[in-house]
């Protein structure tokens, strides 16, 4: 299995991809259906993988708290990394101006915007499972609606 970080501006060149690949791409289940039938999901997800299917979702955002924090500190200790940052910035400034020049179809952009966005990576699933934590992020996002 294989991930990439895709912004939510990179979506409609994800759905121009798959159209070009004729590969289907799906939204990941949200933590209430995972709630209610996590056999029946975990199923889906799996059958999925095994047609080939990409599956999306996001990340949870105590995970990228947590994660962001950690980088931070790493590159606030370390000049070389702080080199390598400034590489990767003019690096994506570079790749954001080229995508300029190559722009989605009408119609990604239009099915981008109706793509459902809040459930979570399956990859993430697994580590919210046997605790509270699903039902807490579920009830969280409920909230935001």
């Amino acid at each position: 299995m294989a991930c990439s970080f895709v912004t939510p501006e990179d979506m409609p060149y994800l759905l121009d991809l798959h159209l070009f690949l004729s590969k289907p791409l799906r939204p990941a289940p949200t933590e209430e259906e995972v709630l209610q039938d996590m056999e029946g999901v975990y199923y889906r997800i799996n059958l999925a993988h095994a047609n080939a299917e990409t599956v999306y979702g996001r990340f949870p955002q105590n995970v990228i708290d947590h994660v962001s924090d950690r980088v931070r500190e790493i590159i606030d200790g370390c000049t070389e990394v702080i080199k390598l940052q400034k590489l990767c910035a003019k690096a994506f400034r570079k790749y954001t101006e080229s995508k300029a020049q190559c722009k989605p179809s009408t119609e990604s952009l239009q099915k981008a915007n109706d793509l459902p966005r809040e459930g979570l990576h399956p990859m993430f699933m697994g580590s919210l499972l046997g605790s509270d934590k699903l039902t807490a992020v579920a009830f969280s996002d409920r909230l935001k609606i």
